[in-house]
This record gives structure tokens, sequence and C-alpha cells, in this order.
């Protein structure tokens, strides 16, 4: 009678660590965690090792550089409405979408993308702070199908040539094309309307980029600030905290995850139900004189 009670304390030990492994302020299911709207400002320190979807959403989360990197199941993050001022880092190459909408990216590292990013199915980088896009980036994604670029302040010219010519080619993956915000002449106007040659003109290289802390990039972060509040979203991120996306990421969410207790109440649940099965094995083997 030894082997099955070996195995059903196995089965206990294992389902108690999968609810001791969620953090408290998160809500968790056997495959995904919810941590949105927690006012989170650094990474859960537990975090279940296999799990495949993490919403932290609407938090004041800034850096989450290499800190996911183990989770090799992981396939959807969502990290929109946050502080972010760069792209991660040290992602899980089992990424398939990453939600980056509505924070403060400005800047996107040229070698990032060609092993964090190689199961990229979909990238959502709407409503952030971009001016530009580093050449041959978009190369590497080889798997992308969907990518949201507006709401950034675009820098027209012939450094955005590359994403010109990337976004003519995939036609499809785009959601909403770029608009440019600069130069004067250019701003308005959709980056794939503009002709290479007035991209790449003199009027357009001279332009200044720009500032963040100029009346242009103020007058942007206005627009956000108007909408936030109108909004009335993510009240405790700092003022210039972008709105939430109007872009829903098609991969099916679950909605109302069980908390950690819930979890544990089912989980017990279960075993007390399955110990009351071996017990009865294990008596009618007794009567019959079958020994394990």
């Amino acid at each position: 009678m030894g082997k099955p009670m070996t195995l059903l304390a196995i089965l206990i030990c294992t389902n108690l660590a999968l609810v001791s492994s969620c953090p408290d302020i998160c809500r968790c299911n056997l495959t995904s965690m919810d941590c949105a709207k927690t006012s989170l400002q650094v990474l859960p320190s537990r975090i279940p090792i296999n799990i495949k979807k993490i919403h932290m959403e609407n938090n004041l989360l800034d850096n989450v550089d290499g800190h996911l990197k183990i989770h090799e199941k992981l396939l959807y993050l969502n990290l929109s409405q946050n502080r972010f001022s760069h792209f991660p880092k040290g992602l899980p190459g089992s990424l398939k979408v990453i939600d980056m909408s509505n924070n403060q990216i400005s800047q996107i590292d040229s070698t990032a993308g060609a092993a964090d990013l190689r199961s990229i199915e979909e990238l959502y980088l709407d409503n952030n702070l971009l001016t530009k896009i580093p050449s041959g980036f978009f190369n590497r994604l080889s798997k992308l199908r969907l990518i949201t670029l507006h709401g950034n302040p675009w820098a027209c010219d012939c450094s955005l040539r590359y994403l010109q010519n990337w976004l003519g080619s995939n036609p499809g993956v785009v959601l909403d094309a770029p608009v440019c915000i600069e130069p004067p002449d250019f701003s308005g106007v959709k980056l794939l309307s503009i002709p290479a040659r007035r991209l790449c003109s003199p009027m357009a290289q001279n332009a200044k980029l720009p500032d963040n802390s100029g009346p242009m990039m103020r007058s942007y972060r206005s627009m956000y600030d108007n909408r936030l509040t109108a909004n009335g979203t993510n009240s405790t991120a700092s003022p210039t905290s972008p709105p939430s996306t109007t872009v829903v990421p098609t991969t099916n969410q679950q909605a109302g995850p069980l908390t950690a207790g819930e979890i544990a109440a089912i989980v017990l649940g279960i075993l007390g139900l399955l110990s009351i099965a071996v017990i009865a094995v294990l008596f009618l083997a007794a009567r019959n004189g079958i020994e394990f």
C-alpha cells in the first residue's frame, strides 16, 4: 500500500506548490496570473514557473529586464499602461503576444528582437513616445502578423525609410499607419503617403527631432493628460501616464481568474475526493487479497 500513498502525497505537494506560488496581491489559475491595477512598482518575487499568461497592465512598473527569462512557457504578456521608457530586454523566447501600449517608450534597442522576440506574433506599441524604429528591427520578427504603431510622435525623415519600406511590404500587419508630427510640412501626414524622395529631402533631414521637454512633446503629453482625465483610468500613475489603448489584443483573455484562496479550496476538495477513492481501492484490494 506504500506506492499509492506515495503518489497521493506527490499529488498533494504539487498542487499546494502551485497555489502557494501565486503572489498575494494577484489572482491565479492553472495557466494565468492577473496582477492588473494593483499599484505594482516592481515585479512580484513569486511567479508560477509554468505560467502562460501574465496581466500586469495599469500599474507603476518601469523595468522587468531579465526577470521573466526563466518562464519558458509564457505566451502572453500585458504590460500596457505602466511607466516603461524603454522596450524590455531579456524576455522569454516563447512569447507570442506582448502589449507595451500606453507607456512612455521613446526608443527600442537596435539589438533587441533577435532572440527574445523570435516567436512574437502580436506586438502592441501604440500610444508611446517613439520617434524612430531601428533599421532591420522587424526583419528579425519572422512570425509577426500584427503590430500597432499609431499614437507615437514620429519624426518623418530618411531614418524612417526602413519603416516605410517595411510597412509597404507588409500591408496586412500594421493596424493604423503611423502619422508624422515632424517636420512641420509632414505634420498629420501618414508615413506611407510620403514619397521616398521627399522623406529623404534636405528639408526632412534638417528638421529638428522632437524634444521630450520641448513645446511639441509637452503638447503631445497634454493630449494624453486630457484623455486620461476623461477616461478616469490609472489614477495611481503619474500625470503623464498614457490612457487606455482602444486596441484589444486578439488573443483570447480569461475573465475573472480565481483567487489563490479559491484555487486552494478547489484543490483541497479534489484531493479529498482522490483520497477517498484511493482508500476505497485499497480497502477492496485488501478484502480480495490483492497486494500492491
